[in-house]
């Protein structure tokens, strides 16, 4: 039973040693394989990244006119709310 347990578990340590030796090399093939798309990417991401600046300004200036109506909104809000408190407070006496 002991040599069984000890069999088990020297086997659990070459097959965790084995997986980490693995992922290191899977991890340099990894980096060493997009250094020559790095090199063509630029060139044919430029019009797209046009594009992008262009579609985060609108976005923007989207984002903006919301938050400029979110505080619009909750002025009105502040507003109705105060003329119920004055519109209980007169009927009080």
């Amino acid at each position: 039973m002991k040599k069984l347990l000890a069999a088990m578990i020297a086997c659990t340590f070459a097959t965790v040693a084995f997986a980490q030796d693995k992922m290191k090399d899977e991890t340099k093939k990894a980096e060493a394989t997009p250094a020559p798309m790095k090199d063509a990417t630029p060139k044919a991401a430029a019009p797209a990244k046009a594009a992008d600046k262009k579609k985060m300004a609108a976005d923007k200036k989207k984002m903006a006119a919301d938050k400029k109506k979110m505080a619009a909104d909750k002025k009105k809000m502040a507003a109705d709310k105060s003329k119920e408190e004055m519109k209980k407070d007169v009927k009080k006496p």
